[in-house]
């Protein structure tokens, strides 16, 4: 539609039941409607025409497509972004679903036909759906009626190529399509064209029912109303916007409102300037052509003799400039049918609705498109390093299990290689005069010294003095075993002699025969033994035997002593000496 901003247009035939947020007669209407989410629905006027054709072959068919919306008719891109608001790249995808083309109001298959014919003619196919006589952007002030009357000069260079001889049917041909309300798409002519080549006459003939008024583009009705609705949508994203502080969008779609007024304000400027420059020079023509009217009529009755004659002349030239005015007014464009027909025509606000949805509700789309791209990357971001954390979890507890299981492998061949070792028969000794190691077999009491190749006893060096030795020395030690305490000795120590005895303990080593079956210890033994808990803490015992300090005797001669030594008196400097060189060989 006229909204597409001059990609629209789809043949002579294939009239548009609505365009772009055009919620008035039974027309599609592609919006961001708030339950839909950019779902196009269908009112009520299409479903009532649609079902008066009931009798028809293909009725069943037009009444499915009164049918709910379905996800089919939901617009979306790759990548899962809405695109909602129709272009021509979006019409060109889905023109060959035949069911979509006559929700769009091509209900002719020759119509469908032909729109999928252009959409398979490549890059051509874009320059068809091309208006002759459009608005050249968004912020042109003219109004259709005006593109239409300025592309006088290019229909005729166009119409002139397919009729070089006829002139004057070009000129006609030409006068009827500056006559018509609606711009003339490139397809259109292109067809007409082709259908009446070589036929200026049957063209100048047919030019008024195919290609005058055709129904290419919404009425100002309608976009107006589609203006309203967009206009109203956008206050209200932008006062939701300014709420969660989004100031630059907000900032950005009061901008793209004010410049939609100014669009619609300039354009009523300018066209009600050219109407009245358009008045001003019919009223001077009028009044140029009256005067020259007046002065041929006075010449030829001054210079007619037969009064007769003169007033035949006078009636044939008022006669023949009645119809040059008369000419010029419907050139110019003038009389009731063209002011009653500016209604049903585009106005400026399909180029207001362009400049909405271009500069503001698509900004918002990427703005939400982008923000769901954010949040995606975002979240793969966070589940990548995650995942990664979770790699390197798992690569340092395998690395952990792998150790700990390396590490309990070679536990288990080191205890089993050093118990052989332990157990061998066969050691390796040191021989002095040879400075040299042999082995030597305990079985065969037998020396030899090439290193055997089953295992052996080795020697180590010993960690403070660095000697050699064997490994395990206990095993050179003659294992003793420890005798029973004897009658009247500590069953405990085994050393001192037996002062008490535990009348709630008994001793359960059946090899002491003495002691009536109860625990006699020594002071200090019965002492500790029975302080480990409370309940031992709580056992009484017999006196056997009362200890007796002994006196003190000589160690020299076995007689009373009477004094003890106290060691060595060593003089202060001395001793500090003494110290110090003792550290010094020690280190």
């Amino acid at each position: 539609g006229s909204v597409m901003g001059g990609d629209g247009g789809m043949g002579s035939r294939g009239r548009q039941r609505g365009t772009i947020m055009s919620p008035g007669g039974g027309r599609r209407i592609s919006s961001l409607s708030p339950d839909g989410g950019g779902r196009r629905t269908s009112s009520a006027g299409g479903n009532r025409r649609r079902s008066s054709s009931a009798n028809s072959d293909d009725s069943g068919s037009r009444r499915s497509s009164s049918r709910p919306t379905t996800v089919d008719d939901h617009v979306v891109g790759e990548g899962g972004v809405d695109t909602s608001i129709l272009t021509l790249k979006i019409f060109l995808r889905r023109c060959e679903s035949d069911r979509w083309l006559e929700s769009m109001g091509f209900t002719r298959e020759a119509d469908r036909r032909i729109i999928k014919d252009m959409k398979h003619g490549g890059l051509q196919a874009k320059q068809q759906f091309k208006f002759l006589n459009y608005y050249k952007n968004s912020s042109d002030p003219r109004s259709i009626r005006h593109c239409v009357e300025d592309s006088e000069e290019a229909l005729t260079a166009l119409v002139s190529k397919r009729y070089r001889n006829n002139p004057k049917r070009v000129h006609a041909i030409v006068h009827e399509l500056c006559s018509s309300h609606f711009p003339i798409t490139t397809a259109q002519m292109e067809r007409f064209f082709k259908k009446y080549d070589g036929k200026p006459a049957m063209a100048q003939e047919n030019v008024r029912k195919e290609l005058v008024d055709v129904k290419t583009t919404s009425v100002r009705s309608e976009e107006k109303e589609s203006y309203d609705i967009l206009k109203s949508g956008i206050t209200r994203v932008g006062v939701l916007l300014n709420n969660l502080g989004v100031a630059e969008l907000t900032a950005t779609l009061n901008d793209a409102v004010q410049a939609a007024d100014r669009v619609i304000e300039e354009g009523k400027m300018e066209e009600k300037r050219r109407d009245e420059e358009k008045k001003r020079l019919e009223e001077e023509k009028e009044k140029a052509e009256e005067e020259e009217r007046e002065k041929a009529i006075e010449k030829e009755r001054r210079g007619s003799s037969m009064p007769g004659a003169a007033r035949r002349h006078s009636a044939a030239t008022e006669r023949k400039f009645s119809n040059v005015g008369g000419g010029l007014i419907g050139v110019m464009g003038g009389g009731g049918a063209r002011g009653g027909g500016a209604r049903l025509m585009s106005g400026h606000e399909a180029k207001a609705g362009l400049i909405l949805r271009r500069d503001a509700i698509q900004l918002v789309i990427d703005w939400w498109n982008s923000t769901l791209l954010l949040q995606k990357r975002f979240r793969g971001f966070k589940q990548r390093k995650a995942y990664r954390l979770m790699q390197e979890d798992r690569a340092r507890a395998a690395t952990k299990l792998q150790g700990a299981m390396r590490t309990f492998i070679f536990v288990k061949k080191l205890t089993k290689y050093l118990l052989s070792q332990y157990n061998s028969q066969i050691e390796q000794l040191w021989s002095d005069e040879e400075s040299a190691f042999y082995w030597f077999d305990k079985r065969t009491q037998s020396s030899v010294w090439e290193e055997p190749k089953e295992p052996y006893r080795p020697m180590i060096r010993d960690k403070f003095t660095q000697q050699l030795m064997q490994a395990w020395p206990i095993l050179d030690k003659a294992i003793v075993e420890e005798g029973e305490a004897p009658p009247g000795i500590c069953m405990i120590c085994k050393e001192e002699e037996a002062t008490r005895a535990c009348n709630q303990c008994e001793q359960k080593n059946s090899k002491i025969k003495w002691g009536d079956g109860y625990l006699h210890t020594c002071f200090i033994c019965f002492s500790t033994f029975h302080n480990e808990t409370a309940e031992l803490r709580k056992h009484t015992f017999t006196v056997t035997k009362k200890s007796v300090a002994p006196s003190l005797k000589c160690c020299m001669c076995g007689t009373l002593a009477t004094r003890r030594c106290r060691g060595m008196v060593i003089p202060e400097d001395v001793r500090d000496k003494l110290t110090t060189v003792i550290v010094e060989a020690l280190d």
